[in-house]
């Protein structure tokens, strides 16, 4: 087998909006900023096997704000993976 690690980061602008209810009614407010995130990780490979990858990753996001109802959170996240590919 062979081990891969990699680290990776940068930079990303995030833009959101929320509905808000007032007494005159409902309006969307806009929420952005930029933000950053930096990653690494580990992704395995089996010389029988060149058509798969295992691989496991830590991310860390900083958002400059926060979304309603989505699976990115800010912070520290984790990630196992298996990687199939066409050949």
């Amino acid at each position: 087998f062979d081990l891969r690690p990699y680290v990776g980061g940068g930079l990303n602008y995030v833009s959101t909006s929320r509905p808000t209810v007032t007494l005159s009614g409902t309006t969307n407010q806009r929420y952005s900023g930029l933000g950053g995130q930096a990653f690494g990780g580990l992704e395995m490979t089996f010389a029988g096997a060149d058509f798969m990858t295992l691989s496991a990753e830590g991310i860390y996001y900083k958002l400059p704000v926060n979304f309603v109802n989505a699976q990115l959170v800010g912070g520290f996240n984790w990630v196992f993976g298996v990687h199939f590919y066409l050949k």
